[in-house]
């Protein structure tokens, strides 16, 4: 349901209070462990290939700075993948579920990786948005990669 409260019992500001308490004391300690959120490389003018990549790396100038990487509170869900036998051994893929509130993911919008505790994972593709009253919670799946 969208929109304010029409008995005006629910305060959307309080609740997301309480609730990115909780996320925040659900994040590892140490800030360098904490998701990352990176960015692709700007695009630059000048010269490129079929692939968009320049000629010339020492003459293209990017068209906008690039974006700095950023670190917003968000919920972690580990979601095991499938499991399966190679010939290389056994293989799992892992695949987690990353959950935000519309203030967080609007400092984020557009990140295509992200970092957590050392390891390294793709953004695949948006899941939910659930709201209540005011209260918008955002929902992304992303995939483990190698790097």
């Amino acid at each position: 349901m969208a929109g304010p409260d029409p008995r005006g019992r629910f305060t959307a500001d309080k609740v997301r209070e309480k609730l990115r308490f909780a996320v925040e004391m659900g994040l590892p300690q140490d800030p360098t462990n904490r998701p990352t959120f990176y960015f692709d490389p700007p695009e630059v003018s000048g010269p490129t290939d079929g692939n968009g990549r320049p000629w010339d790396p020492q003459t293209a100038t990017p068209v906008s700075p690039p974006t700095p990487p950023k670190q917003v509170a968000c919920t972690i869900e580990v979601r095991e993948g499938e499991k399966d036998e190679t010939r290389f051994g056994p293989f799992e893929a892992q695949e987690l579920v990353l959950g935000f509130f519309e203030d967080e993911w609007a400092e984020i919008e557009g990140w295509t990786r992200v970092a957590i505790d050392g390891r390294w994972y793709r953004r695949s593709y948006p899941l939910t948005v659930t709201t209540l009253f005011d209260l918008s919670f955002r929902q992304v799946r992303v995939e483990a990669m190698d790097m």
